[in-house]
């Protein structure tokens, strides 16, 4: 009995090192560096910045909005059944200032627009306490690891409107990474863009359709792990081909999503985007695997030697 629980004991050990060094959201996600994790959201923004105050999306104009991840899978090498967070999931919130706008090649009469990062003096300038400023300039998105219950809550004043409680929801959590424009605009692997129906910012107003898509990289690391540059979204779909060579942290793709009211009382218009990462084990959790495996090899030997 004690010759089969000395290695079952080393098992259970190995395990609590694995799951503890990364707990969370994180944790529910399988990591070994090559696998990449699609994860499903739900999108709240809302014009925060209208600079000639038209209603409509223009250059200048700024974007607030606030994430929440409600499935993820694995996509490649192999792909998984969709899972439920549970405990807690990735939360976020974003800033993105338009950076070009010009007759859609989409959608008739319609409209393209390019974003790039607002600075973090847009950040702040917002008068949002809870909404954090940034530390790179660069950064368009701040990830977070939130264990709350709910998740988030875009009217967390039932009816009564609050955007900053609202903002709220989605930034209490850890920190995970910055994301944005690691090149500061100048890799040309790195974009954020939106092909609209319309440049009035509404939910009833996109009925014609929206279609969004982004390529980003971590611009600070927080609390969250390595994310290794991949190409699933923007190069056929397989992750590791490279025909075109757009190879990022993070991949994305969405449209509108159907809201209700509840979803309108501080945002104006919601979206569904689907995410794609790769992210590594930390280092110190394969050194301590390392160690513990090294240490119960040791251990088993010594008692294999006594016997």
């Amino acid at each position: 009995m004690r010759r089969l629980l000395t290695p079952l004991l080393c098992l259970g050990l190995l395990v609590a090192v694995a799951t503890g060094a990364q707990a969370g959201a994180i944790s529910q996600l399988n990591i070994d560096g090559n696998i990449i994790s699609h994860l499903e959201d739900n999108d709240w923004e809302l014009l925060a910045y209208d600079m000639d105050k038209d209603g409509k999306l223009d250059v200048g104009d700024r974007l607030l909005g606030m994430i929440e991840i409600q499935s993820f899978r694995d996509v490649h090498p192999t792909t998984s059944t969709l899972r439920t967070p549970s405990g807690s999931t990735f939360t976020g919130v974003f800033l993105a200032e338009v950076a070009t706008k010009s007759a859609s090649t989409v959608f008739i009469n319609g409209f393209d627009f390019t974003f790039k990062p607002a600075g973090t003096s847009a950040w702040s300038a917002l008068g949002l306490s809870n909404l954090p400023t940034p530390t790179s300039a660069a950064t368009m998105a701040i990830i977070f690891d939130d264990s709350s219950n709910p998740f988030v809550n875009p009217d967390p004043g039932n009816g009564t409107p609050n955007l900053n409680a609202a903002i709220g929801t989605a930034t209490d959590g850890t920190q995970l990474w910055e994301i944005g424009f690691a090149g500061f605009g100048k890799n040309p692997l790195e974009f954020w863009t939106a092909a609209s129906s319309t440049d009035v910012v509404g939910q009833e107003a996109l009925p014609g359709g929206l279609i969004v898509g982004g390529s980003l990289n971590v611009t600070a690391y927080i609390n969250g792990p390595r994310l290794v540059p991949h190409d699933f979204v923007f190069d056929g779909g397989d992750g590791v081909d490279g025909t075109k060579g757009i190879f990022t942290h993070v991949q994305f793709t969405g449209g509108v999503e159907r809201a209700s009211p509840g979803d309108k009382v501080n945002f104006q218009v919601k979206t569904d985007t689907d995410f794609y990462i790769r992210p590594v084990p930390e280092p110190g959790t394969i050194a301590l695997l390392g160690l513990g495996l090294a240490g119960c090899g040791l251990i088993i030997r010594r008692r294999r030697a006594r016997a």
